[in-house]
């Protein structure tokens, strides 16, 4: 009996942990988005001949060409990865050509 009451009383807590966590997640989302939307600066992504440049509302950034590994363009989707496992994608769209930022994420 002690041991079914300690893992009930461990998994609430785990579960309220967990509920806590997640809620707050989310409202972080909600509030990258909501700075995202209002942003008057767009993001910008420029292949220059020296090095590649993105902006947006929240980064700045120049990577000079020799740090990427590779890059692979599937389907609608143009992939690139940098040496320290940055990857980049961009999609394309048909009407104005390489326009959305779908992420950038860091793989581990």
């Amino acid at each position: 009996i002690a041991a079914g009451l300690y893992m009930l009383i461990r998994n609430i807590q785990f579960n309220e942990h967990y509920t806590k966590n997640k809620n707050k997640y989310f409202d972080l989302v909600e509030d990258h988005i909501k700075k995202y939307s209002s942003s008057e600066k767009t993001c910008v992504w420029e292949f220059q001949e020296e090095a590649f440049c993105y902006s947006d509302y929240k980064f700045d950034f120049k990577i000079k060409w020799a740090a990427f590994n590779k890059f692979n363009v599937e389907e609608k989707t143009l992939i690139i990865e940098i040496k320290d496992n940055i990857i980049m994608r961009r999609e394309m769209d048909e009407s104005v050509g390489w326009r959305r930022n779908l992420f950038i994420r860091k793989n581990s």
